[in-house]
């Protein structure tokens, strides 16, 4: 008899581990895969499923996957009436009685962890369908009216390792796995608690997994561990192995790590500000910031020791740091908010997600949601509407605040202008800037719509001119055109008008320049952007040149002196430049640079 196992993925690169865990655990058996995105019409998955030509179908569910579940369940019920058809995964485990009441199509629902069970249902429906399946009594499988039950957890070291030769095409896609299951905290609005005792793999099996998913081809793994760190000395087993095989040549796969900041040891923190440059992705729940808040929902973490880890490791530059807060927990007002905003972004982390509230089935602060009288979607994913201190008035506008912050600053585009905003001697904090362009954009009936690049340089640009003032519009103004040369984008005209008439090199320095075969040499190979053919480009680029701080590190470490160039008065040294330190020093060190290079 044949089983399909489908994975219906929140992004067409996704790849779902669940399905080929399971997989993995019967290799005997006729077992096919179907994966496909939620965008996806359901029909055309039905088409899918239908070639299979399987006996039983098995779905794995999510809170982003469970509508488009229940309709394909439907449709499959009607193609294939005898077909036996059950789901698993957390979406489903939450509350299975509940689910067979929404879709009477579901046959039954596996709870807890399938990877020992599953070849017993197997078994079980290949000798008498789903009535001896029921006679059975195997723990973890839910028929319509039946007490719950769940499955044991797993020895995780006894279970078959995912075979990276059936994960088909993963070249480019992202890659889920596991070092551990459970985890040590009881947060109430998380389902990770509930997945019994912390269980570890061995270190040395999960090495050996990762380097053939990375021969295979992956370029991004994602371990889906909620504690990367519970166990410190796991953690540090797994990033010393990495990082040797990184420096053995294998440099194609970065890895990203969720971390409880507040648990990390200095030989862990060490490794992650010390790693080669971009090879590790950490991301840290904050949440808040407000103890009185994390005590509401059971969260324990040592928030000031949350953020000095995190600080340390931004600072450092090597790892990609992802923070995240939630809006809308319990006892959190507006004011709350915007505090645990500020102090997490001022950290300038390379991403900084602002969720909201979810209440998910199963979990603690789900039943007691009357009790903080918390409103929330009853469709997935159960987001939160209003609490008792946050309106839906409120709610709504922290949406369209997130959705202009994720644009303006969780993109990269505008790398260097947010570290001028978010220098601790802006008098202004953070969330008023953002609030501000919120504001701003509403105006205009952009906040909450798609904008391409160039109305977004426009809007930008016309909100740096009434923001700021005097210098510090000026610099905004400088740090705004440099992220745009950095991509190859025109500056808005009205951007031009608030730049110093030095900012662009003249044409003087552009013919000292092209006319030394030196500087053509060292620039082809320090700064290969440099379009120095192609002379429509040829100002925004040395531009570009003089502002970046990689030309300076070129320089440094050529042998190849940088020429003297006309208009280095252009760029301002530290003490000429009110307000941003950073910038005014990377300016004066290219400064420095090249007029040594030049007296040299």
């Amino acid at each position: 008899m044949k089983t399909t196992l489908i994975a219906l993925n929140a992004r067409y690169n996704h790849v779902n581990p669940a399905v080929r865990s399971l997989r993995s655990s019967v290799p005997d058996r006729d077992i096919e895969i179907v994966e496909a995105g939620i965008q996806d019409r359901p029909f055309d998955i039905l088409g899918k499923l239908l070639r299979t030509e399987a006996d039983y179908f098995g779905f794995s569910v999510y809170i982003w996957n469970i509508e488009l579940v229940r309709r394909l369940t439907g449709l499959l019920r009607s193609a294939r009436p005898g077909a036996v058809i059950f789901w698993g995964g957390p979406e489903a485990g939450g509350d299975p009685q509940g689910e067979f009441e929404l879709c009477e199509d579901v046959d039954f629902i596996v709870r807890g962890e399938g990877e020992e069970i599953f070849p017993k249902i197997l078994t079980a429906l290949d000798a008498g369908g789903l009535e001896v399946l029921g006679g059975a009594e195997i723990a973890g499988v839910n028929f319509p009216g039946e007490s719950l039950t769940t499955a044991y957890p797993a020895d995780v070291n006894l279970l078959p390792a995912a075979d990276p030769g059936m994960i088909e095409n993963i070249e480019n896609r992202i890659v889920y796995v596991e070092g551990l299951r459970g985890c040590p905290y009881s947060c109430s609005y998380c389902m990770s608690s509930e997945t019994g005792r912390l269980r570890l793999k061995r270190a040395d099996r999960v090495l050996a997994e990762l380097a053939a998913l990375s021969d295979a081809g992956a370029k991004l793994i994602k371990f889906v561990d909620r504690t990367f760190n519970a166990k410190a000395d796991f953690a540090e087993e797994i990033l010393t192995g990495l990082i040797r095989r990184y420096e053995a040549g294998n440099t194609g796969t970065r890895y990203h790590f969720e971390i409880s900041a507040d648990i990390l040891s200095d030989s862990l923190l060490r490794l992650l500000c010390e790693a080669p440059e971009g090879l590790f992705q950490v991301e840290a729940g904050v949440q808040s910031t407000d103890p009185d808040v994390l005590k509401q929902v059971s969260r324990k973490q040592n928030t000031n020791k949350v953020l000095r880890s995190a600080s340390k490791i931004i600072e450092s530059g090597a790892s990609h740091v992802h923070l995240d807060l939630i809006a809308g927990l319990p006892g959190e007002t507006l004011e709350i908010f915007t505090r645990s905003f500020n102090e997490t972004c001022r950290l300038k982390p390379d991403m900084l997600q602002l969720g909201f509230l979810k209440l998910l089935k199963g979990t603690a602060l789900r039943n007691a949601a009357q009790r903080y009288n918390i409103r929330y979607d009853r469709c997935a994913p159960y987001e939160v509407v209003s609490n008792a201190d946050l309106s839906a008035e409120d709610l709504t506008k922290l949406r369209i605040f997130e959705g202009v912050f994720e644009r303006f600053y969780n993109s990269g585009r505008w790398r260097r202008l947010n570290s001028f905003i978010l220098d601790p001697e802006r008098t202004f904090p953070p969330f008023e800037y953002y609030k501000q362009l919120v504001c701003f954009l509403s105006s205009d009936g952009a906040a909450d719509r798609a904008l391409s690049p160039k109305k977004e340089a426009q809007l930008l640009t016309e909100f740096i001119e009434s923001f700021f003032v005097s210098d510090e519009r000026t610099v905004a103004a400088e740090l705004a055109a440099a992220d745009l040369i950095e991509r190859r984008e025109n500056l808005p005209d009205r951007l031009v008008t608030l730049l110093p008439g030095s900012f662009f090199p003249d044409d003087g320095e552009i013919m000292s320049l092209l006319g030394l075969d030196a500087f053509r040499e060292f620039a082809s190979t320090a700064f290969p952007e440099l379009r120095l053919r192609s002379p429509k480009y040829l100002k925004r680029d040395l531009c570009l040149f003089r502002l970046s701080d990689r030309a300076r590190l070129a320089a440094e470490n050529s042998r190849c002196p940088l020429p003297a160039a006309s208009g280095t008065e252009g760029l301002r040294h530290p003490e000429e430049t009110e307000g941003n330190k950073l910038y005014a020093a990377a300016c004066g060190r290219i400064v420095r640079v090249i007029d040594a290079a030049a007296s040299g």
